[in-house]
C-alpha cells in the first residue's frame, strides 16, 4: 500500500502546470483522510466557508490564502466513516484594526454515544501572515471525562528569495479533564516549506506530558494542490509519524472548489 501512496505522489508532481484561480468568497471542499496501511477507508470530511468579501489569491500559496487575506467568514462541516459521524458549524469576525474572534459548535456521534464541543478563539494579526491565537474549548462527553482547554499559538508566514516562502506555526495547549488527577500539556513546532504556489514540504515536533508521563515524536509531510481549472483543485497530503508506534502512511485527498 505504500508503493500505492507513492505512485500517486509522483503522478501528481508531474501535472502540468496549474492554471490561475480568481479571488473568491465561497469555498467547498471534500476530502477523504485514509492510510496506506488499510486505503480507501476512512473518514469522509466535507467543508463550506462564505467569506464577506474576496479572499485575495495572488501569487501566495494556496493552502494560506485564507490566513494571509483574512475576512470574516462562516463555516459548517460535516464528516462520517463507517462508525463515527462528525457535524460541525462556526464563524469569525476579523476587524479592520486586525483583531479576530470566532466560535465553533461541534458534535461528534461514535457508536452510539454522543461528544459535544465548543471553541472560542481571539486573536490579533500584527500584519499579514503574522498573527497570535489564544483559545478556550470544551469537551462534553456523553461517556468519558469532560474537559477544558487552553492554548495560544503562533502562525506566521516569511516570502523567500527563490521558492514561495516558508510558513510557521508554534503552540501550547493545557487540558484539564473533570474527575481525574493529571492534566495535558502539549507544544507543537512546526515549519512547512513552499517550494511553489501548490508544493510543501514540512516537519512537525509533538511533545506530550501529562504530569507523570511525557512523549514526544516527528511529524513529516508534504502536500501538492493541484489548480487545474480556474475554479477547481485537487490536493494530496502524505504524512509520517516517527519515532511512535503509527505504521504506514497518512493519506488525505482532497477536492477543492472555489468562486
Amino acid at each position: 500500500m505504500q508503493r500505492n501512496a507513492l505512485r500517486l505522489w509522483t503522478a501528481l508532481l508531474l501535472l502540468p502546470a496549474a492554471a490561475a484561480q480568481a479571488d473568491f468568497q465561497h469555498q467547498a471542499s471534500v476530502a477523504l483522510g485514509t492510510s496506506s496501511d488499510d486505503f480507501g477507508d476512512g473518514l469522509v470530511q466535507s467543508r463550506y466557508a462564505y467569506y464577506f468579501a474576496p479572499v485575495q489569491v495572488g501569487d501566495a500559496p494556496y493552502r494560506l490564502n485564507t490566513f494571509l487575506s483574512p475576512q470574516s467568514t462562516l463555516r459548517v462541516s460535516y464528516g462520517f466513516d463507517s462508525n463515527v459521524d462528525l457535524y460541525g458549524v462556526g464563524g469569525t469576525f476579523h476587524s479592520e484594526g486586525g483583531w479576530l474572534a470566532g466560535a465553533d459548535y461541534g458534535r461528534l456521534e461514535v457508536f452510539g454515544s454522543t461528544t459535544d464541543s465548543l471553541s472560542l478563539a481571539l486573536g490579533y494579526d500584527f500584519q499579514p501572515g503574522q498573527r497570535v491565537t489564544a483559545r478556550y474549548a470544551t469537551l462534553d462527553r456523553e461517556w468519558g471525562f469532560d474537559s477544558s482547554t487552553y492554548s495560544i499559538d503562533y502562525l506566521g508566514y516569511f516570502d523567500l528569495a527563490s521558492t514561495a516562502g516558508i510558513a510557521v506555526n508554534a503552540g501550547w495547549a493545557h487540558t484539564e479533564y473533570d474527575g481525574v488527577g493529571r492534566d495535558n500539556d502539549n507544544l507543537t513546532l512546526a515549519a512547512a516549506w513552499y517550494l511553489t504556489q501548490s508544493w510543501y514540504l514540512g516537519a512537525d515536533y509533538l511533545y506530550f506530558d501529562d504530569g507523570g508521563d511525557s512523549d514526544d515524536t516527528w511529524v513529516l509531510s508534504t502536500g501538492y494542490w493541484w489548480q487545474f481549472a480556474d475554479h477547481f483543485a485537487l490536493t494530496a497530503d502524505l504524512s509520517r509519524f516517527l519515532d511512535s508506534g503509527a505504521s504506514g502512511v497518512a493519506i488525505n485527498l482532497g477536492f477543492q472548489a472555489r468562486f
